[in-house]
């Protein structure tokens, strides 16, 4: 009997591989929302700290006409959304993915990339949490093969330990 997530997500929305006959959506995840927050805290804190030091450098270097001025000031702001968006973007199009068959990572903004691993070749699963992942709840699971050349890592996911024991299982079945 598999293993299901209270939300199961259609699997043939998230992949360009269509399930097979038997095969079922374990579960389908972004990264943890909170890395997201943390990626978009520094974003904003770079750009405040630009901002300041641009405002010293026109202190320094006298003034400056009032267009190029405007231009300046609104620089770090621009730059810092440009980058938020991008990070965003990032969290949206990034999908981890895991059937009774296999494990896939797609990510990408223009182009989509994607890492696939049948759970039959999985022969490794190291589960890592962090001291953060610990009080937020999540952490990194990577699947690799007996020689390493395919290795797929769920980076960011969230309630990593509960997810890396359900992978186990299944390739426990899947072994057999």
């Amino acid at each position: 009997m598999p293993i299901h997530e209270p939300s199961i997500v259609n699997a043939r929305a998230l992949s360009s591989l269509p399930l097979q006959p038997g095969e079922e959506t374990i579960f389908s995840v972004r990264f943890h929302g909170v890395i997201l927050i943390f990626r978009l805290i520094v974003v904003a804190a770079l750009t405040v700290g630009l901002r300041f030091l641009l405002e010293s450098a026109n202190e320094t270097f006298g003034t400056i006409p009032p267009t190029i001025r405007q231009v300046i000031d609104l620089a770090p702001f621009i730059v810092g959304g440009f980058l938020g968006l991008i990070l965003i973007l990032n969290y949206l199009m990034t999908r981890f993915l895991l059937t009774t068959r296999r494990a896939q990572v797609r990510s990408g903004i223009l182009s989509f990339g994607e890492l696939n691993i049948p759970l039959s070749q999985v022969d490794n699963v190291d589960t890592k949490v962090s001291l953060l992942g610990l009080i937020f709840n999540y952490g990194t699971i990577r699947l690799a093969s007996g020689n390493s050349i395919v290795v797929v890592s769920f980076s960011g996911i969230p309630d990593a330990k509960r997810r890396g024991d359900i992978i186990e299982n299944l390739i426990a079945r899947a072994h057999f």
